[in-house]
């Protein structure tokens, strides 16, 4: 049988996040990818305990060590959700009372009306429109 290569593996991982039914007959081979040694890296965690059984994983320190980590990882499912809680976090250390909130969340949006992108320039552009109109009814 010939050997699949890294971009075959990751083209299989990306399919199978496509249908969920394929998640049924998976097994971690599925997932791991040329990527997946970047994981440990990133960590700074050893691996030698890869080149070893992986029975025999639960009595190497190095496993131990990574294990511990990870499962003290507080997963996120996404962006969206970090936001969310971000914003959530942010509101409840301005006030507690909701109609102040709420006062906050229209100035928020109003500001991203007048200002859509988080350009300097947008900003200046609009604080000498404002001059000019000031200037020019003062006269």
């Amino acid at each position: 049988m010939a050997k699949s290569t890294d971009n075959q593996k990751e083209e299989r991982c990306i399919r199978s996040l496509k249908d969920p039914s394929s998640f049924y007959n998976a097994t971690l081979k599925d997932f791991v990818t040329s990527a997946s040694l970047f994981f440990f890296n990133a960590l700074l965690f050893s691996t030698d305990f890869l080149m070893n059984d992986a029975s025999t994983w639960l009595q190497n320190p190095s496993f131990q060590k990574a294990k511990e980590v990870v499962s003290s990882l507080k997963v996120v499912n996404d962006c969206a959700e970090r936001g969310i809680a971000l914003a959530s976090s942010f509101n409840s250390s301005l006030t507690k009372s909701e109609e102040e909130k709420q006062y906050l969340l229209q100035i928020v949006a109003q500001h991203r009306k007048e200002f859509p992108d988080a350009k300097k320039s947008t900003v200046l552009n609009s604080l000498q429109i404002e001059h000019l109109k000031d200037s020019k009814s003062s006269d």
